[in-house]
């Protein structure tokens, strides 16, 4: 994962990376400003730490800009910072039936992600931003179709 430091400033053609605070990323949480409740690391709706660098006094936020025209002290990628899991579960429930002697019928209802897992979207990842660390989003909600299907 990528954490933008939210600034334009390009360094020797490449983009500046964020700066390190010394706070870990699986303490504090996410939000409590802008109008954005706070979370702590670990519930369903925040990843990782992204509390503003300005709470870095109460040993709370990660990241922080870095000064204007320098590298920045993290990397381009963070490995240990992933996005949540994707959980999925296909079933059919089919019946075969004969009707003649070379008639079959076939019924089966088919569920996309048969048990409704919620699955969060890609979390913020703009240093400063209300929603740095937090997913506001979900995808893949259950869907179902009908089949009806004869062969001869």
């Amino acid at each position: 994962m990528s954490i933008n430091p939210n600034g334009n400033n390009q360094t020797f053609g490449g983009g500046q990376h964020v700066d390190f605070t010394g706070a870990g990323f699986k303490a504090a949480g996410c939000g409590g400003f802008q109008g954005v409740p706070y979370l702590p690391v670990g519930t369903k709706y925040c990843f990782f730490n992204g509390q503003p660098s300005q709470d870095v006094g109460n040993g709370r936020g990660s990241f922080q800009a870095p000064d204007q025209f320098s590298f920045g002290t993290g990397p381009r990628y963070f490995s240990n910072l992933r996005a949540p899991g994707y959980v999925n579960q296909d079933l059919t429930l089919a019946k075969w039936f004969s009707a003649t002697e070379k008639l079959r019928v076939q019924v089966a209802v088919q569920m996309f992600n048969a048990f409704n897992h919620a699955n969060f979207g890609i979390p913020g990842a703009t240093v400063g931003s209300p929603n740095m660390g937090a997913s506001g989003t979900t995808q893949g909600a259950r869907q179902m179709q009908g089949v009806l299907k004869i062969t001869y």
